[in-house]
Order: structure tokens, then sequence, then C-alpha cells
């Protein structure tokens, strides 16, 4: 007598709802419409931050690798931070490699340390030759170091 196998039952684990501002298949104006009205008050201002010529008293050893147990005293609040300026000036100068490991450990920090997980900006100079560049093809200023490395030709 053959015995009938036993269907497999699901087990339904309840998961609280992705919000909207999680989710890439809604459109950016709908999360970044719920993000903001999740943010905190103090969490919109620390959006607005960068860390640059602080980041050996809240981020990084002396090394200039990220250190987690001093990020989370300074950054005890978790409302997050918006930016990071000049990564690869930590600890006495970063190579490329560990200028992408830093990032990504300062990253997964804020990623898992603050209320709403909002990811961090890098930023370093660069930005700012393009509008130096600008202004010197204008006539309105002058050229700088960035010039030589970035030169631009739109022709």
């Amino acid at each position: 007598m053959k015995t009938a196998k036993p269907k497999h039952q699901r087990i339904h684990v309840r998961r609280d709802k992705e919000p909207a501002y999680k989710n890439p298949k809604i459109s950016v104006e709908k999360r970044v419409r719920d993000l903001l009205s999740r943010m905190t008050l103090q969490e919109k201002a620390a959006q607005m931050m960068c860390i640059w010529q602080q980041k050996g008293n809240t981020l990084t050893n002396e090394a200039g690798e990220c250190d987690p147990a001093k990020a989370r005293v300074a950054f005890k609040s978790g409302h997050g931070l918006g930016q990071v300026g000049r990564p690869s000036d930590a600890g006495k100068g970063l190579n490329a490699r560990q200028t992408a490991e830093l990032t990504n450990d300062i990253q997964r920090f804020f990623l898992e340390n603050s209320r709403l997980g909002i990811p961090v900006i890098f930023h370093a100079g660069l930005i700012h030759a393009i509008n130096i560049r600008e202004r010197a093809y204008s006539g309105i200023g002058h050229g700088d170091r960035y010039e030589a490395a970035c030169p631009f030709n739109p022709s």
C-alpha cells in the first residue's frame, strides 16, 4: 500500500514591508517623497553635513582605515551623514585600492548604523575643476592644476 507523500507546507514568515524608498521598481520621485516623509529634521540636517578634515577624529584610524568603534561614538545618534570629502587623504594618504576599501567600509557602516540606511556620497576636487575650467575659458578666472590633468575639448 502506497502512502501519500506529505505536501510541503510553506511557512509564511511575516516581514515588514520594504519601504518605498528602497524599492528600485518605484519611480525616483515617489521614492524621494517617501524617504523625505520618513526623515526627521535631524536626519535631514545630517544629510547636509560633510566630513573632510575630521575623518581622523570621526571615521578613520591613523593608517586611514575605517574605524567602526570611532564612528559609532561620533555618529551614535544614528542620523547618518551626507558626505565624506576626499577619502583618499585619510591617514597619510591612500592609493586607489585603499581608497576603495575605505569608502566601501564607511558606506557599509552608515548603511548598517543609521536608522534609514541612506548611502553616503563621496567626493574629491574634480567637480570643482569643472567650475574652474569654465571660469578660465570664459575669461572670469584662471586655471589650475586640474586643467593640466583634465584637458577638455568639446569639438
